[in-house]
């Protein structure tokens, strides 16, 4: 049985009804022992087999998750009336002990209380009243005698009230519960949504998505640690929309900031979940291309270059059209992420000055360095 299933609260809670169905068994089986339980051996191990079979298939159906394909997803409340089922047939047949087994009703709704609305603990108090009510006329109807081995049928009847008035408090108490729990759950559930946003705020641009600066100078320290002990290669581009200025000048800030979105849209569409997307400021953009060489990062780029170029801007305003230049570079082990940043940048420099609306890739560092443990070195001129 793997950890997940057993860590499920549904799961659990059916189990805690088995529990109690185990603590049902036990009492009844040391009744029959003392012969204070009214039945041949093998009518006993009948009864008990059939109380089983049922608990055996609310487990089965609560590990694999069957309920959920029926009307019901919950099969807490069917569990807890299955369980008072057979507390009233344990009662029927138990002599001066009745009363012990139905109060394990009580057990059965403190179980309810993680889940049960009021209607479904009104229910089972139903069914624990009416139950055990018509266990005592059948009782005085097929076997008058076993009323009166130990007290007399007022007692009994008097059991029942007290035992009635029980069970009505301790459905209202849980009912109470459940509906202070699920507020709780729905506060919970509230507050990690209100921490969520709070975390995507700290990480991503608001208007566009993309991580944030801060963020994405933590990505390039972690890419750093894993190429530098081995791990893999990154590529960095450094992005910029051309003539973005202009565009704020000529249509207003509005249509900016709807051509921004386009950009980060059309970025996320063309890279893959392990990839990092980020605003790095204004209209410049940075994205890094994990496990990944200059070769395979030069046509990424390129198709957000084209999807760029060739998407239609006339639905946000007409005349508008918007390129992007790209400058890129590939990370070398040992340098420092400033550096590779700086080649990323030269080169974009360089694709602005030759027209833009390009990808140009940054020149690879002179290999005038070598690296001892981590820590690079100049090489021995004399050896």
């Amino acid at each position: 049985m793997s950890g997940d299933i057993i860590k499920d609260k549904h799961f659990k809670q059916i189990l805690y009804g088995v529990a109690v169905a185990v603590t049902q068994t036990l009492f009844c089986g040391a009744c029959f022992y003392v012969g204070l339980f009214r039945t041949e051996f093998l009518e006993f191990i009948y009864l008990f087999s059939a109380c089983w079979a049922g608990h055996l298939l609310f487990v089965v159906a609560a590990y694999s998750g069957f309920h959920k394909r029926l009307k019901f997803e919950s099969l807490i409340l069917p569990h807890m009336v299955w369980n008072g089922i057979w507390f009233l047939v344990s009662a029927y047949y138990l002599d001066r002990m009745r009363i012990s087994v139905m109060m394990m009703f009580l057990l059965v709704m403190l179980i309810g209380s993680f889940r049960i609305k009021l209607s479904g603990f009104m229910l089972l108090a139903g069914i624990a009243i009416i139950g055990y009510g018509g266990v005592l006329y059948l009782l005085g109807q097929n076997h008058p005698e076993t009323l009166f081995i130990a007290t007399e049928f007022l007692q009994e009847l008097m059991q029942w009230g007290a035992f009635s008035l029980v069970i009505l408090f301790f459905a209202w108490m849980g009912a109470d519960i459940s509906g202070l729990r699920q507020a709780l759950a729905a506060k919970n559930k509230a507050l990690n949504e209100a921490l969520r946003r709070i975390s995507e705020l700290a990480t991503r641009d608001e208007l566009t998505g993309l991580f944030n600066r801060r963020y994405i100078s933590d990505v390039f320290k972690i890419q750093k640690g894993m190429a530098d002990r081995g791990g893999h290669d990154f590529v960095l581009c450094y992005l910029d929309l051309d003539h973005f200025k202009q565009v704020n000048d000529t249509y207003g800030h509005s249509v900016g900031d709807e051509v921004l979105k386009v950009y980060a849209e059309l970025a996320q569409s063309h890279v893959r979940s392990i990839d990092y997307c980020a605003r790095f400021g204004g209209e410049e953009f940075v994205i890094i291309l994990v496990k990944t060489e200059i070769n395979g990062a030069h046509s990424v780029v390129d198709r957000i270059r084209h999807s760029i170029e060739n998407y239609n801007f006339q639905t946000i305003a007409p005349g508008l059209k918007v390129t992007l230049s790209v400058g890129m570079s590939q990370y070398q082990s040992f340098e420092r992420v400033e550096d590779a940043l700086a080649r990323a940048d030269s080169a974009l420099y360089r694709a602005k000055n030759a027209g833009r609306n390009r990808v140009v890739v940054a020149d690879m560092p002179p290999r005038n360095m070598e690296v001892l443990h981590g820590v690079a070195v100049k090489p021995d001129k004399k050896a």
